[in-house]
């Protein structure tokens, strides 16, 4: 492995949209995909001509709607998220990701939709979330050039994101980077 030196190290933004949900161990009451998004900076250490570290700092929307009849439930969570993902570069246009990542909660809210009723009910629920989310990434990125990339990733959490009712969280995303 070679030392790193400043051309080596470089910096980006990526944002993209996420399809997120919970993963439950009882029944979902026809759960959908909260479709939202994430964005934020990204840093790249390259260690060899294949290999870098890339951590990213990000703010990510996720969460998931219920329905149970005609009643609709929306648990919005938004979180600062840090992947560490372990890039690996077959080639100058594949990357493979992979690493742990850890959110910090920043908001929880549930909104119900009550059939019949114009307004939305609005509740706080940070008290019933952990704090902290850790999981795991895997995905992929295609290249377009050295500067334009677009990807998919899935992310599984594996600690119990909410407190009384023990899901996890887990969501796919599309990140579209440019690196300056």
């Amino acid at each position: 492995m070679r030392p790193l030196s400043a051309q080596e190290i470089s910096f980006g933004a990526v944002a993209g949209p996420n399809f997120s949900t919970f993963t439950f161990s009882s029944e979902t009451y026809g759960a959908q995909f909260r479709i939202a998004f994430h964005a934020g900076l990204v840093m790249k250490l390259e260690l060899s001509e294949k290999w870098a570290i890339r951590p990213e700092f990000q703010y990510s929307q996720q969460g998931i709607t219920l329905r149970d009849g005609d009643l609709k439930i929306k648990k919005n969570n938004d979180y600062f998220s840090i992947p560490m993902l372990l890039q690996y570069s077959p080639n100058e246009n594949i990357s493979i990701l992979f690493g742990p990542g850890i959110g910090i909660l920043l908001k929880a809210v549930e909104i119900n939709e009550y059939p019949g009723y114009d307004d939305e009910v609005e509740v706080d629920v940070m008290a019933e979330y952990n704090k902290v989310d850790i999981g795991l990434n895997l995905g992929f990125d295609y290249h377009f050039n050295t500067h334009f990339s677009m990807g998919i990733r899935y992310y599984m959490g594996i600690m119990n994101a909410n407190i009384p009712y023990k899901y996890t969280n887990a969501h796919f995303s599309i990140p579209v980077t440019y690196m300056f």
